[in-house]
C-alpha cells in the first residue's frame, strides 16, 4: 500500500491529508500523533475530535493548524485569497432534546478547495471536481482547516506524550470505538499503533516498560494493550497517591479523598486528565446507582 493509498484508507481525515505538505515522518508516526489510529475507521470524527486530537498532533511535524468558520470576514482577510488549498469540513449541529446546544457534532462532509490557473476548484471524496467561487463556498457554511508551516518543530518527547494522553482519554470515554480484530481496516490501524507505541517507548522507566508491553500486545490482544497504555499515561502524570490509585483501580469503590481529588482534576487539570477523571467519577456513580437499585429490589 502506497502512502497516498494509506492516507485515503482513513476516510475521516481524507480532506486534511490532501493538503498537508510532504513530510519525512513515516505515515504511522503522523497518524499516531494526530490520534487517527486510536479509533476505528468506520466511526466519524466530531468537531471536538478535530480540535482536541488532530490539530494538536500537527505541532511536532512542524505545522500550525486552525479550524475556523468560513465566513465573509475570513474572505476579506489579507492574504487569504493567495493561499493555494484548504480542507473544508462540515459538522452536524449538536442538539440536546428540543434545544440546540452550542457546538457541533459529527463530521458530515469534507472537501478540498484548491487554486488552479483557471480559478478555484472543489474536490469532494468520491465526487467529481467542480469549479466554484469563494463566495459560493462561503454560503455552504463549512469550516476551513488552515495549515501552515510553524516557526519551529515541536519537541519530540512532549509531542509524543501529548498524543498518548489524547489516546488514553479517548479509550476511557469511547471504548466502543476502539480498533478490534474484526475488520481489515482495524488490523491496519492496530499495526500502525504498535509501531507508534514501540517508537514512543524510549528509556527504562515504568511507563516506558508499559508502552513496550502495549506495543507487543496491540496486534493480537488489543484490550490488554489499551489497559497498559492507560496505566502508562496515568503514571506519567505523577499524580497524588489517592488520585493515581482511583484512576488505576477502575472497578474499586472511591473513598471521600479520592472523590475530592478527582473532582479537583475535572476542574483544574489538562483536558485529557479532566476527561479521565470525569469518566472515573461517572463510572463510580453508575456502580453506586446499580447497587442502590439492587438493594431496593431486594427490599
Amino acid at each position: 500500500m502506497s502512502g497516498r493509498q494509506a492516507r485515503r484508507s482513513n476516510s475521516d481525515l481524507w480532506a486534511v491529508w490532501q493538503i498537508l505538505p510532504p513530510s519525512a515522518l513515516p505515515l504511522w508516526f503522523l497518524q499516531g500523533l494526530t490520534g487517527s489510529i486510536a479509533r476505528t475507521v468506520n466511526s466519524s470524527l466530531c468537531y471536538s475530535d478535530v480540535c482536541s486530537w488532530f490539530l494538536p498532533g500537527l505541532k511536532y511535524p512542524g505545522f500550525h493548524a486552525e479550524l475556523i468558520p468560513f465566513t465573509p470576514g475570513l474572505l476579506r482577510q489579507p492574504g487569504f485569497r493567495q493561499r493555494h488549498s484548504f480542507a473544508l469540513l462540515w459538522f452536524e449541529p449538536q442538539t440536546l432534546g428540543h434545544n440546540e446546544a452550542e457546538g457541533f457534532g459529527a463530521l458530515s462532509r469534507q472537501a478540498v478547495l484548491a487554486r488552479t490557473k483557471s480559478g478555484w476548484q472543489m474536490h469532494g471524496e468520491g465526487a467529481e471536481t467542480q469549479a466554484v467561487q469563494l463566495e459560493e463556498v462561503q454560503m455552504l457554511s463549512p469550516f476551513v482547516v488552515q495549515v501552515s508551516r510553524a516557526d519551529r518543530r515541536g519537541f519530540r518527547r512532549a509531542a509524543v506524550w501529548s498524543a498518548l494522553q489524547r489516546w488514553a482519554a479517548f479509550y476511557a470515554n469511547f471504548p466502543q470505538y476502539l480498533p478490534t480484530l474484526q475488520q481489515q481496516e482495524d488490523v491496519f490501524n492496530l499495526q500502525n499503533a504498535a509501531l507508534f507505541l514501540g517508537a514512543a517507548a524510549t528509556g527504562h522507566t515504568r511507563e516506558n516498560r508499559l508502552l513496550r508491553k502495549a506495543a507487543q500486545n496491540m496486534e493480537k490482544h488489543p484490550l490488554q494493550a489499551h489497559s497498559a497504555l492507560y496505566e502508562a499515561v496515568v503514571i506519567f502524570w505523577q499524580l497524588p497517591y489517592a488520585a493515581e490509585k482511583a484512576l488505576l483501580e477502575t472497578e474499586a469503590p472511591l473513598s471521600a479523598a479520592q472523590v475530592w481529588e478527582l473532582e479537583y482534576l475535572t476542574r483544574a487539570a489538562v483536558p485529557e486528565l479532566r476527561a479521565l477523571a470525569a469518566a472515573r467519577l461517572q463510572r463510580a456513580e453508575g456502580v453506586q446507582h446499580a447497587e442502590k437499585s439492587g438493594e431496593g429490589g431486594r427490599a
